[in-house]
């Protein structure tokens, strides 16, 4: 290794009126990169090192002070750049390089602080730390300068101050007493009975409101929320055209479908959700019971049943560079294989093993976990390799005791708008009188960004293989994991943009109260 990481020195340790960062740096390796640092990836600049913590309090509040140390002057370097990517629907890179933008790389300070919002009434700001500065030589040649002693104070004038690193600010959203809502039509709140019972048994506070009592409008439901506030989780059943959803511009889509907008509390500058939430896309009073019996029976699965369909599926296109989507998918599965000692089953496009009937055979066995990579078109996974998965393959899928949580990077198969979209399909799946498919779906609603969502979905992985390491697994809420994904996202890419519209993009169709891991299962595994 040639780098050290960097230290943190906090004062009175978690809470205190200032924090610092210190860098103590050597010689980068390839590029400029250093061990324990990430890369910046601003299209068409050059990718540098820096690194992110989160801040409970707003921009404005902060006073930072900097003590650069030594420089050290590295000499002319060619750098690479990050180019741009297009969306998980196209087939070819775009990846022409706009050389003025490129000769604007250098940071231009040594630090970046940005806010992100009101998580439950803490405020929220990242800091991005740069350990290096730019002057233009020629071509891709830059002269670079290290700061490799760089410290970073920074203070709240009045105030405790908390420096967080994303793994320590997933416990902001860790909420305890749950008190769940279910915003229904009135007819179907016999379809949810069996699932508040269930839930009510557990210990957990549920109300159920009809969305006709509250309005029936978008505009009712959004000041009936903001005005309880009382909430952890919120589970919304049928979709957008039963029950409006919101529509904001993102960067490949006008009008993106997305409920965010419900459950941010803080104000118009808040992009942070003060609930987890969930939808059930349907209007059929079967698909919706049944789709909620599916978590339910996840719950309550025995142990032996349990571990017997303990499986861990990845599916990979054949595309991308640094990383390519392959890389990505071991980021995704090498976690959980580790702490399920399980062996998962991996489906590369450029493999004969890559076809729908043998992706249904491995699900058929029971499957804790599916991780996609590839393009979507809405109702497929065309980067399979002998033809696409398609939603008529989900409806060849036979029942299993464990159905998997589906993480799906690839555009438009989480659109909730009752079309039978892939992810709509995976949660309304049956064969007979059984449910199959998935229990849980967690996809974009429209065209998606290529990196971003793939980081979180290796963020996901990784908090839930380090719950079930530390035996968490039946406290710990799929609504935790998605948010560590998220959080993961925004502490290693530092375009804050592109972190902010994959939540956007992303929702979860299913409980969001579901467990790691059911209270009837022994999960020494």
């Amino acid at each position: 290794m040639k780098s050290l990481l960097l230290l943190i020195f906090l004062t009175l340790a978690w809470k205190a009126q200032a924090v610092s960062v210190s860098f103590h740096l050597s010689e980068p390796t390839k590029g400029l990169q250093f061990a324990g640092l990430d890369q910046t990836n601003e299209v068409s600049k050059a990718m540098l090192p820096f690194k992110a913590f989160f801040l409970q309090a707003r921009p404005e509040e902060l006073k930072v002070v900097i003590e650069t140390g030594a420089l050290k002057d590295l000499g002319e370097r060619v750098l690479e750049a990050y180019l741009p990517r297009p969306c998980r629907c196209n087939e070819v890179l775009q990846n022409q390089l706009v050389a003025e933008t490129f000769a604007k790389s250098d940071p231009g300070a040594f630090y970046k602080m940005e806010y992100l919002g009101d998580l439950r009434g803490i405020p929220l700001t990242r800091l991005l730390v740069f350990p290096v500065r730019l002057k233009v030589a020629e071509g891709q040649s830059f002269k670079v300068h290290l700061y490799p002693q760089l410290k970073l104070s920074v203070t709240r004038k009045g105030h405790s101050l908390r420096l967080l690193s994303a793994e320590q600010a997933t416990e902001l959203g860790a909420l305890g007493g749950q008190k769940l809502l279910i915003v229904t039509p009135e007819r179907h709140v016999a379809s949810v009975q069996a699932f508040v019972e269930h839930k009510n048994k557990q210990g957990m506070v549920v109300t159920v409101k009809t969305f006709e009592s509250i309005g029936g409008t978008r505009e009712g439901l959004t000041e009936y929320l903001k005005a309880t506030q009382s909430f952890t989780h919120v589970l919304l059943v049928g979709h957008e055209n039963i029950i409006p959803t919101y529509y904001l511009p993102t960067e490949f889509e006008a009008e993106t479908p997305t409920d965010l907008p419900y459950f941010t509390y803080g104000g118009a500058d808040d992009t942070l959700a003060d609930v987890f939430y969930g939808r059930v896309s349907s209007d059929d009073s079967g698909e919706i019971a049944r789709i909620l019996q599916k978590s339910m029976a996840f719950e309550q699965l025995p142990p032996a049943e349990y571990k017997k369909s303990l499986g861990l599926v990845g599916i990979a296109s054949s595309e991308g560079q640094n990383p390519s989507d392959k890389q990505y998918l071991e980021g995704m599965m090498t976690p959980l294989e580790q702490a399920l000692s399980v062996a998962a089953i991996r489906f590369h496009q450029d493999t004969p093993a890559s076809t729908p009937e043998n992706i249904n055979k491995r699900l058929a066995l029971g499957a804790y976990w599916l991780s996609y990579i590839g393009h979507g078109s809405g109702y497929s996974w065309p980067s399979v390799g002998s033809r696409p998965y398609e939603v008529a393959d989900i409806l060849n899928l036979t029942s299993a005791k464990v159905l998997p949580v589906i993480v799906d990077v690839a555009c438009q198969n989480g659109r909730f708008r009752g079309e039978a979209r892939l992810g709509e399909s995976f949660m309304n799946a049956k064969q007979g009188d059984k449910a199959s498919g998935a229990r849980a779906y967690y996809g974009g609603t429209v065209d998606i960004s290529w990196d971003p969502p793939a980081i979180m979905s290796q963020g996901i992985s990784r908090f839930v293989a380090k719950t079930f390491q530390g035996g968490n697994q039946r406290t710990t809420t799929i609504s935790e994991a998605l948010w560590a994904g998220q959080l993961h996202l925004m502490e290693t890419h530092s375009d804050l943009k592109a972190a902010t519209q994959n939540r956007i993009w992303y929702h979860l169709q299913g409980d969001p109260t579901m467990p790691l891991a059911g209270m009837a299962q022994d999960m020494d595994l």
